[in-house]
Parts: C-alpha cells; sequence; structure tokens
C-alpha cells in the first residue's frame, strides 16, 4: 500500500527539456545561402476528430498514422481516408496496457516504439497494432548514475538517443550530453555534446528552482534513420552534422528576422509549459521500498507557476526543442518561432548544412510527422479552448 507520494526536483525542472529549451538570443547576419528549390505545402485532409495533445506522429504503410495522446491517455490509430480513429491498447498496468503514452517513433520492420511516461517503459508495438514487448526507460549511465531515459529520437536500429544528465564532478554547466542507449546491449554512449543555458543558483519567489527564465536559447538536435546526428546550434542558427564514423560537417550560419517577445507569447508558451512539463513523482511503500514515475502536463485545477514567475527573454527565439524533424531525404527540417496569430517558417537544410528551402506554415500549428516517402507533412492545429485537430498537407516541390 503507498502511504506517500511527492515531486522530485521540482516541476520547473522540466521546462530545461520542453517550454523552456528554445531559440536563439540575438540575430545572425552572416553565411546566406539561397534556397535551391521552393517548398510549399497544400492542405489534403483535417481529421474530424480532435486529440488532446499530439508532439508526434508516425506514418505507417497503409498511409494510417499512429499518435500518443498523453491528456487521454491513449495510443491512437488514425486513418485519415475512412476518418476512423481506433484505440490501441488500453490504460491500466499489464499486458497490452499504459499509463500515459507520449511519443511514437519508427522502428525497422514497420514497428513503433511508444514511449510510456506513466510506467517509464518503451513498448514495442508491431505493425498489427499489437505490443510487442518493451524496455524500462530506467537505467544507469556510462558513470553508473541512476537515469531516467527520456528520448528525443530513435535511430532505424532501435537505439534511443536522450539528454544526458546535468550532474557530475566532470559536468559542464552550459553543456548537456546527447546520449545513446542500446536497448540490446544496454549500452550508453555519448555521441556530441550541446550547448544549453547554465541554470540559475536559485529560483525565483515560493521555492522554485531552477527554471527562471522562459525563451532562452538553446542547441536542438535530431537523429537520421542511419544514426547520423544533426545539431541545430543556437549561438549563429546553423546545423552541424555528426556522422557514425566521427566526421563532422557544419553549415554556415543561416540569418533570420527575430521578433521582441511580448505578452501574447509569453501566455502562449506558459500554456504550453502547463501542458507539457516533465512531472516526475516517487511513491514510498510501507515495505520502505519506492517506485518512480512520470507524467506530461501540470495538475490541473490551478496553482502553478504564472508569467510573473519567470524572468522572459526580450527577443523570441529563433526555434524550441522538439520544433525539428529529419525528412527521408535526409534534410533536417526545422519550424522557426513566430509571433502569435503569425505565419511561421520551417527551414529545410540537407546533409551538409546547408540552407536548401523553406516552407511556409499557417498560423498556431506546429510540423510533428513527416511521410515515409517524403511528399506528405502532418501538422497539429491548436484551437481556442486548447483542443488539437491533425492535418495532412501534400507537400509540394518545386525544384531549380
Amino acid at each position: 500500500m503507498c502511504n506517500s507520494s511527492r515531486l522530485l526536483g521540482g516541476v520547473l525542472l522540466a521546462a530545461w527539456f520542453c517550454a523552456g529549451c528554445t531559440g536563439s538570443d540575438h540575430e545572425v547576419t552572416e553565411g546566406a545561402q539561397a534556397s535551391a528549390r521552393s517548398v510549399g505545402l497544400e492542405l489534403e485532409s483535417a481529421f474530424p476528430i480532435a486529440v488532446g495533445n499530439a508532439t508526434s506522429i508516425r506514418e505507417l504503410p497503409d498511409g494510417s498514422v499512429l499518435l500518443a495522446d498523453p491528456m487521454a491517455p491513449a495510443l491512437l490509430r488514425m486513418d485519415f481516408d475512412a476518418g476512423t480513429l481506433d484505440t490501441l491498447g488500453r490504460e491500466g498496468d499489464g499486458p497490452e496496457e499504459y499509463r500515459q503514452p507520449d511519443n511514437v517513433f519508427a522502428l525497422a520492420g514497420d514497428s513503433t516504439l511508444m514511449v510510456d511516461l506513466g510506467r517509464l517503459r518503451f513498448t514495442v508495438v508491431a505493425p498489427d497494432g499489437s505490443f510487442a514487448g518493451g524496455t524500462s526507460m530506467s537505467s544507469t549511465d556510462a558513470r553508473g548514475a541512476p537515469t531516467v531515459m527520456h528520448p528525443h529520437a530513435v535511430d532505424a536500429f532501435g537505439g534511443v538517443y536522450y539528454w544526458g544528465n546535468r550532474t557530475g564532478d566532470d559536468a559542464v554547466p552550459d553543456s548537456v550530453a546527447v546520449v545513446r542507449f542500446d536497448r540490446e546491449t544496454m549500452l550508453h554512449d555519448t555521441m556530441a555534446m550541446v550547448w544549453l543555458p547554465e541554470l540559475p543558483s536559485s529560483g525565483q519567489g515560493g521555492g522554485r528552482r531552477p527554471a527562471r527564465y522562459m525563451l532562452r536559447p538553446a542547441d536542438d538536435w535530431v537523429v537520421r534513420a542511419d544514426g547520423a546526428l544533426a545539431l541545430i546550434r543556437a549561438n549563429g542558427y546553423s546545423v552541424e552534422w555528426v556522422h557514425t564514423d566521427g566526421t563532422r560537417v557544419s553549415g554556415p550560419v543561416h540569418p533570420v528576422q527575430q521578433y521582441p517577445v511580448g505578452q501574447p507569447e509569453k501566455e502562449a508558451e506558459m500554456e504550453s509549459f502547463a501542458e507539457n512539463a516533465f512531472v516526475t513523482m516517487v511513491t514510498t511503500g510501507g515495505d520502505g521500498g519506492s517506485t518512480v514515475s512520470m507524467r506530461r502536463g501540470l495538475p490541473s485545477g490551478g496553482g502553478g507557476p504564472s508569467v510573473d514567475d519567470f524572468l522572459w527573454s526580450e527577443v523570441l527565439p529563433i526555434f524550441g526543442s522538439g520544433y525539428s524533424l529529419v525528412s527521408p531525404r535526409g534534410e533536417v527540417w526545422v519550424q522557426r518561432r513566430a509571433l502569435v496569430g503569425e505565419t511561421s517558417v520551417v527551414d529545410i537544410f540537407d546533409d551538409t548544412g546547408v540552407h536548401v528551402a523553406e516552407v511556409s506554415v499557417p498560423p498556431s500549428r506546429k510540423v510533428v510527422g513527416l511521410g515515409s516517402a517524403g511528399d506528405i507533412a502532418y501538422l497539429v492545429r491548436r484551437d481556442e479552448v486548447g483542443l488539437r485537430w491533425v492535418e495532412r498537407y501534400r507537400i509540394v516541390t518545386d525544384e531549380s
């Protein structure tokens, strides 16, 4: 029987890995490259049923898609052509069950890796929708320190890539490792270092710590199916590739316009923070043992942080953590931040880090998935009451 439950580290720590891991504080002005082609999006279908949240989408060979809705909570299969929405598995702690599905990633053989935050478990979903085993998200890293691996990317070989711990005697205050976990060998390997702002020494008001700042600059990263790592640099907006043989290729700085942060942007960021922050909990039993679980989103009912609880960047960041994808062409899509209600832009960089195209994205939408054939993009639109609507777009390319 459980007799106590508490939060670990404070919920605001999660902001560094979601709403607070963003963009760049300054405008870059050198190294512009002319786009080689024109790319546009044409709406094909807007799915008629809303979902609570969807941070990633995995397209299946039959054209349907898998998505995890952590607010439901449910693992969903969406068929745009038939207009049907099916639930795979169910809530619980047994076989074919989950507590909070959070993300889905493509694996080889048309299988899918589902992240179950509630049970701290990676679950493999077979092409027919059945559950085919899994692995714990709790482990010890290469230094022997306990860690919870919340994946940021997965390669075709099943390697799980996650943000390393910002702890230890050899830790750099403004850097974090990108770590690959091999689910077969259970080994952790550091693949690269990325820049995150140094954490402040204390919180602001009410003992909250450590996320004092919102919309701060930070690097982001994505992984290609073959394991090549693309680092999206915030200090001088550019893309650097780290290949599996260790070679690195750095693209030039790409100049973009940035905008001042206003009250609408602050309020939108707080809404995103409340919905996407990761909360870690430990429950202690009567025998002295304990179990750890996670969930996405702050508890409902109010009482959470407000705009005034944070310090804010004056300039809207260029991009945020989780705003980037790798296309089937092996290119990086980086969706830039935009003012509330305005059109945003996706920058496309090739496998040398050169900017080759850009795509306009309608307001209030985020690109969350790309089709396996390279001609489809999936966008999620957030409406005025917070519901998400999934849309399928045809990618139209005019090579020049």
